[in-house]
Parts: structure tokens; sequence; C-alpha cells
């Protein structure tokens, strides 16, 4: 008779319900299952994180954009975590700044593009000062061209937004409509575009 290999017998053991297991709500032991996912248990399918995923009332997000701020920050600070965090703050007051009170979902994403490429921005323009007097012509010409890429970026990402708040706000319409008798009546009001 011949023997399991041991992954599937550990395969097996992992995924038995314990008595501690039996003892978790539906939730909980969603939320186990993504712990050991994240974690690279092997043993947990994708099948079973997408229902858990399903399941969950608030399920985990992934913010790819704070990932990208994270590199960003992490490369302009380096270990200063003082730096590294007054670098977040002001991200942040970038990000709410551009936001403004009350965005939509739309709007507070594009406010985050906005911060990342303010970033960006800072970024290059931080590399720029630092290489002064220490490199080529032709390298100074290639930190110029990062920062108009970068900005142009920055530039797009604000009209963005602004046109996406335009489009946003009522339009005010005023009809002046003549009467019998020669009588003119004004009619006003506000158009909200289409939904």
């Amino acid at each position: 008779m011949a023997r399991k290999p041991a992954a599937t017998a550990a395969k097996r053991t992992a995924t038995l319900p314990d008595e501690q297991t039996a003892l978790l709500t539906p939730e909980q032991r969603d939320r186990q299952l993504l712990e050991r996912a994240e974690a690279g248990d092997k043993s947990v399918t994708r099948g079973q994180v997408r229902g858990a995923l399903e399941r969950l009332p608030n399920p985990p997000q992934t913010s790819l954009g704070t990932g990208a701020v994270d590199h960003l920050v992490t490369f302009l600070a380096k270990d200063n975590l003082v730096r590294q965090e007054c670098l977040r703050r002001e991200i942040g007051a970038v990000r709410k700044q551009a936001a403004g009170p009350d965005p939509s979902p739309l709007e507070a994403l594009l406010a985050e593009r906005v911060a990342v490429c303010w970033l960006q921005v800072k970024l290059y323009e931080a590399m720029l000062a630092g290489s002064f007097g220490t490199g080529t012509v032709a390298g100074s010409l290639l930190q110029h061209k990062r920062i108009e890429v970068v900005n142009r970026r920055y530039l797009s990402a604000i009209k963005a937004l602004a046109q996406v708040r335009r489009l946003q706000v009522p339009l005010s319409v005023q009809v002046n409509i003549a009467a019998e008798g020669g009588q003119q009546v004004n009619v006003a009001g506000d158009l909200q575009p289409p939904s």
C-alpha cells in the first residue's frame, strides 16, 4: 500500500476544523481563512478566498495608491521616520485640499491621483537638486525631462479633477416668455446634468 505524500497529509490537517475553529462565527472563520491566505498558506484555494470576500460585510481593501506612496516616501525619507511621517502628512493635506469638502467617489480618486503626482514632482525635483554639480549635462537634461513628464501628469490630474467638478455643478437657466397682452414672464431654474 502506497503512503500519501506528507504535503497532502499536512493539507488535510490544516483544513480540518479543530475545537477553536468550531467555536468561531462564520465571519471570524472567513477572516481567519483570509489571514492564512495572506500568510502564504497553500492549502487555501482561490475559490475559498473569493467566497470569504463575498460573504464578509466589510472585506479588506487593497490600496495600490497607498503602496506607491509608501515606496516614494521611503525613497525620499530613507530611514528617517520623522521625515516619512511629515511627508505622509503633507500628502494627506494635498489630497484633502484637492478633494475639497464632501467629495464624490470620483473626486476622491482623482484627489488621490493629484497627491501622488505632486509627490512624484517633489521627488524628481529633490533628485535634481541633489545632483547639482555632480552629474553631466546629459544627466541633467534627463532629470529635467523626467520633471517635465511628471509635472505634465500632475497638471493632467488637476485638470481631470476640475473637469469632473465642472460637470457636477448645476447649470442656471433663465427663459423669458412673452405672454398675451405684452406681458413678459421670466422663468429661472437649475438644470441638473443627466444621470
